[in-house]
C-alpha cells in the first residue's frame, strides 16, 4: 500500500486518478474497450521462492553474457540503466518443462509435469524467432543460458492458455487465434534487465508488423525482482482534453506475476515503464511473443 500511495504522488497527484491504480495484490482481468482489447493480470505464476532463484540465475547469465560477448552497436545501457538481451537458438519443449535451477532429474517434477499433461514429444525441436531490430541493440542468449527463462516460458504458456480457455470474455478472441495446441503459443523472448528506479521505458505499442495483425496480438509478461508500476493509456486521439480521455490505468508488477495483453490492445493503446523514485532494486522483464511470416533480413 505504501508503495501504491509514493508512486500516486509522484505521477498522479489525486485520490480519483489513484483509483485506475492497481496494488498488483489481487488478480485482474479486463476489458478495455469495445474493439477487443484484454488485459490480465496474476499476481504470482509460482511461489515467491522460485521468483527470487529464477532472479538470482538469469541475473548471472545476463551479467556473464555481458563479460563473455561484445556491447551491441545501439546498446544504450550506459545512458538508461536498462539492458536488454534476446532469446536464440533451437530448444526442446522437454528442457523448458523439466529444467530447473535446481535438479531437472528431480522425479516429483517429473511426475507432477506429466501429469498436467506438460510433456510433448522428445524429437520435435522449435526454433527462436526474433525481431531483427533486437540484434543491434540487445545481447544474444542461448543454452544453457536459456534453461531457466524457457521453464518460466512454458509456465507462463499454461497459464495463458488455461485462461484464453477459460474466461467467457476470451471466447470470441479465442476463435480468431492460429491454432497452436501442437507447438509452444510463444516463439520469441525479450529480457530487459533494470539497474533501479530509474530505468523506464517510454509510451508505446508493440505493433510492429512481425507480430501479425495489431488487433490480434498476444503477449505474456513475467517481473522478477524489484516490483515496478506498469502503465496503460488509450492511444492520443484527436480532440482528446486530458488524461481522463486516455483512461490511463497502472498496475504494481511484483516479482512473480504474469502480465497478458491480448486481442486489439496493441492497436487501441499504449504503455511504458515509468520512473520510480521509490525503487532501489534491480528488476527482469521476460515478454514473450509470436513472430509470424518468413524471416526478415537480420533475423538469421
Amino acid at each position: 500500500m505504501q508503495e501504491l500511495e509514493a508512486f500516486t504522488q509522484q505521477h498522479c497527484g489525486t485520490e480519483e486518478k489513484a483509483a485506475h491504480l492497481h496494488d498488483g495484490v489481487s488478480p485482474l482481468c479486463v476489458t478495455l474497450d469495445t474493439s477487443g482489447s484484454f488485459l490480465w493480470y496474476l499476481p504470482s505464476l509460482t511461489c515467491d521462492e522460485d521468483a527470487a532463484r529464477w532472479f538470482q540465475v538469469i541475473q548471472k547469465h545476463l551479467f556473464d553474457t555481458k563479460k563473455e560477448l561484445p556491447r551491441p552497436p545501439k546498446d544504450t545501457s550506459n545512458a538508461n540503466d536498462r539492458a536488454q538481451f534476446y532469446a536464440r537458438g533451437t530448444y526442446l519443449p522437454d528442457r523448458s518443462y523439466f529444467s530447473s535451477v535446481t535438479d531437472v532429474c528431480n522425479e516429483e517434477l517429473t511426475e507432477d509435469v506429466e501429469s498436467k499433461g506438460w510433456k510433448h514429444e522428445m524429437s520435435k525441436a522449435y526454433t527462436l524467432r526474433l525481431n531483427p531490430r533486437w540484434c543491434s541493440a540487445a545481447w544474444p542468449l542461448e543454452e544453457p543460458k536459456l534453461n531457466c527463462i524457457l521453464h518460466i516460458k512454458s509456465l507462463a504458456e499454461q497459464a495463458v492458455r488455461n485462461l484464453l480457455a477459460s474466461h467467457e470474455d476470451f471466447k470470441e478472441y479465442c476463435d480468431s487465434m492460429p491454432r497452436l495446441s501442437d507447438e509452444p503459443l510463444f516463439n520469441s523472448v525479450l529480457v530487459n534487465w533494470y539497474a533501479d528506479g530509474r530505468s523506464q521505458i517510454k509510451w508505446h505499442s508493440d505493433d510492429e508488423r512481425c507480430y501479425g495483425n495489431p488487433t490480434n496480438i498476444l503477449i505474456a509478461s513475467v517481473s522478477l525482482g524489484a516490483s515496478r508500476y506498469f502503465e496503460l493509456r488509450r492511444k492520443p486521439r484527436r480532440g482528446d482534453s486530458g488524461l481522463e480521455d486516455q483512461r490511463r490505468r497502472g498496475i504494481l508488477l511484483h516479482g512473480g506475476s504474469l502480465l497478458v495483453m491480448a486481442g486489439a490492445t496493441q492497436a487501441e493503446w499504449q504503455h511504458c515503464l515509468p520512473p520510480d523514485q521509490t525503487c532501489n532494486a534491480p528488476r527482469i522483464n521476460l515478454t514473450f511473443r509470436r513472430i509470424v511470416g518468413e524471416k526478415r533480413r537480420g533475423e538469421g
